[in-house]
C-alpha cells in the first residue's frame, strides 16, 4: 500500500519499481511475472542502471534457470563493471553450473569492489569450502577471525576445512 502511495507522488521512480517487484516476489516466489514487470519498469526508467537487470537475474537464479541469470549479469555488469552484487549473483549462478573457475573469478570481482567488507569475505570463506579449496577457506577464516569475526557458521566450517585435509584432531577441536 506504501509503495502504491508512493508510486503515485512519484510513477517516475525507478527505485519503486524495484522495490515493488522485490516485494512481489517475496510475497509469491512461484509467480514471477509482475516483479518482472516492475523490474523492467524500473530499467526503462533508469536504463543506465545495472540494479533492475541483476534484480530480474536473480529471479531466474531463484528459479534454477542459472543460463538465463547469467546472461542476465553480464547485461549487469556490462551496463556498470563497478555494480558488486551482480557478480556475486552469477558466481553464485556459475557455482551451480559447477563452472568453479568461473564463480571463483566472479567472486574475486566482488572482493574487489567491496574492499573491507567482512560479510563479503565471510561468504567468500564459504564459497572457497564450497569449491573445495580447503587451505584457501582455512586462511581467509583465519584472517577473518583476526579481524574479530566471530561466527559460528565460519567456526564449523574451519573444522570441516581441518577434516577435509586429514587434522581430525584439529578438526574435532574446532
Amino acid at each position: 500500500a506504501y509503495i502504491e502511495k508512493a508510486l503515485l507522488l512519484n510513477p517516475n521512480d525507478a527505485e519503486l519499481f524495484i522495490v515493488k517487484g522485490d516485494a512481489l516476489f517475496e510475497q509469491n516466489s512461484r509467480d514471477a511475472s509482475e516483479p518482472m514487470i516492475n523490474y523492467k519498469k524500473a530499467g526503462e526508467l533508469k536504463a543506465a542502471s545495472a540494479k533492475p537487470i541483476a534484480r530480474k537475474a536473480f529471479v531466474y537464479y531463484r528459479a534454477k534457470n542459472f543460463d538465463a541469470s547469467i546472461t542476465e549479469y553480464d547485461n549487469a555488469t556490462t551496463m556498470d563493471p563497478a555494480y558488486a552484487p551482480a557478480y556475486r549473483g552469477r558466481a553464485e549462478a556459475h557455482f551451480f553450473k559447477r563452472n568453479f573457475e568461473q564463480a571463483t573469478a566472479d567472486y574475486q570481482k566482488y572482493l574487489d569492489l567491496n574492499k573491507g567488507n567482512l560479510s563479503a569475505r565471510v561468504r567468500y570463506a564459504k564459497f572457497l569450502y564450497l569449491t573445495g579449496k580447503y587451505p584457501e577457506s582455512l586462511a581467509e577464516i583465519a584472517a577473518l577471525k583476526s579481524a574479530g569475526v566471530k561466527d559460528n557458521t565460519l567456526t564449523r566450517i574451519e573444522g570441516y576445512n581441518l577434516a577435509e585435509q586429514g587434522e581430525n584432531k584439529r578438526a574435532l577441536a574446532a
